[in-house]
């Protein structure tokens, strides 16, 4: 398979997780049942939140390229090799204030949320093509990232809230 379509099919995939994840009712999308105390809209609207502020970092970083890579943080290294090997995210974590959500929006919403998000990134692996090897951003947890390791990081974060939002509704 090529970088490229990988990188299309694992955005379309994390969109489509969560999207089939939410309740069809409208009162079960608005209700706290998963752990963390967030309901199912409030994940959603939040994998849709990580999502859009990755693209604008990858925006931002195409009009500045090339980009010195800063020095790597150990513990950050770590917790990134970490994820990107199992494909888990501990438990726990308490998401960056800039991406918690602050409103509870109906499900039609939500799914164009995380639609519109899915399509600004698969623009940008189009735009980023040429420069993927100067491309990166730095993650608040991971640090610096590649556009491929925050797509994996994308599906890897949406497998993690799909969970989340299942667990609440068993």
């Amino acid at each position: 398979m090529n970088a490229r379509r990988d990188v299309i099919e694992k955005l379309v995939q994390a969109a489509s997780l969560i999207g089939k994840a939410l309740p069809a009712d409208e009162d079960g999308l608005r209700r706290a049942l998963t752990p963390g105390g967030w309901s199912p809209a409030e994940h959603a609207l939040h994998c849709a939140l990580v999502c859009e502020v990755t693209a604008e970092a990858f925006r931002r970083a195409l009009e500045n390229l090339p980009l010195p890579r800063p020095p790597a943080e150990p513990l950050k290294s770590l917790a990134r090799r970490f994820v990107l090997s199992t494909w888990r995210i501990p438990r726990g974590a308490e998401a960056p204030e800039r991406v918690r959500p602050l409103v509870i929006l109906p499900r039609a919403a939500l799914l164009a949320r995380l639609e519109s998000a899915r399509d600004e990134m698969v623009a940008l692996d189009h735009l980023a093509l040429r420069s993927r090897r100067e491309l990166w951003v730095a993650h608040p947890a991971l640090g610096p990232m590649s556009f491929v390791e925050c797509v994996s990081f994308i599906l890897i974060h949406a497998r993690h809230h799909r969970r989340l939002i299942l667990a609440g509704r068993s």
